[in-house]
């Protein structure tokens, strides 16, 4: 396969993640109203996710479960970090502010891993990349409509937090890209997932005791956000990391807020304003870039 060829396939794969990542809010939304709070979904998520992929390594390949004892450490800091600690400090930022706040300082992640990409792996950083990371940047912020400032509450604690949550979402493609030199992306994402999950579970538990009282139609809701936007989105994502470099993969990845949009005004009813028109064509723009500068 051709350099060109797998960077196609990586951006493709990336993007599909981002898209499944862009339904996250619709199956939220749709939780909720059975009472569900987020860290419990998202505990449950990541734990169907491990438990559907480690019964299948089991099954097709036990070979991809053995990693070197040398790298426990290194594992249990990728779960615990970028599953872990990610989801804790990005909800603690919505308590603190408001969705849209926690969504602006999460999508500083593109700008981490780019960064530290070119910090540590000699990624390069042109001109190119640049000016699609400033394009995706400003994208995102008028879909999540940063421009409305009085739904923009600030403090100093949330803003913290919220770049804590931007810097930890970006250190899942720093770690992955180290990994991967290594392992196969079913091995990275069977650890960071029940790693992950774990940290979660230890935090919910009460909450997680409960779940029996829950409708059928909520769990058929939870296993469906387990195996698309969780298992799948992270299994494209990572095999798509594997044929990019990370700066690249995490600005595709925006794609991921211009799917929630759409789909928020086509499912749930919706008003898109016109500066989101104009953050999702900065996003579509900033995509199209990087793969034509190839």
């Amino acid at each position: 396969m051709t350099s060109k060829d797998e960077w196609v396939q990586g951006y493709l794969l990336v993007l599909g993640a981002g898209v499944l990542w862009g339904t996250l809010g619709v199956f939220g939304r749709a939780l909720f109203a059975y009472g569900l709070d987020p860290l419990t979904v998202v505990a449950i998520r990541a734990s169907v996710a491990f438990l559907v992929l480690l019964g299948l390594l089991l099954v097709l390949d036990r070979s991809l479960l053995v990693i070197s004892s040398q790298d426990y450490l290194f594992f249990g800091l990728y779960g615990l970090i970028t599953i872990g600690i990610f989801y804790g400090l990005y909800f603690y930022t919505i308590a603190l502010t408001s969705v849209a706040v926690a969504a602006v300082l999460l999508y500083t992640a593109p700008v981490f891993v780019t960064t530290m990409a070119w910090a540590l792996y000699r990624e390069p950083l042109g001109g190119l990349k640049i000016t699609a990371l400033a394009l995706a940047f400003l994208g995102c912020l008028l879909v999540v409509k940063a421009y409305d400032l009085a739904s923009l509450r600030l403090n100093h604690l949330s803003i913290l937090t919220g770049l804590g949550s931007g810097f930890t979402y970006a250190l899942y493609s720093i770690f992955g890209k180290k990994a991967l030199k290594t392992y196969s992306p079913w091995t990275i994402l069977v650890y960071t997932l029940g790693i992950g999950a774990t940290s979660l579970l230890l935090v919910r538990w009460q909450a997680i005791l409960g779940l029996g009282a829950y409708p059928r139609e909520a769990w058929l809701l939870l296993v469906a956000l387990a195996l698309g936007p969780t298992l799948l989105a992270f299994a494209l994502y990572t095999n798509g990391l594997k044929l990019l470099p990370a700066g690249k993969a995490a600005i595709a990845a925006t794609i991921e807020p211009v799917t929630a949009a759409t789909l928020g005004a086509f499912l749930l009813g919706e008003h898109l304003a016109f500066p989101q028109f104009l953050g999702m064509a900065s996003v579509i723009a900033a995509i199209a870039l990087l793969q034509t500068g190839e």
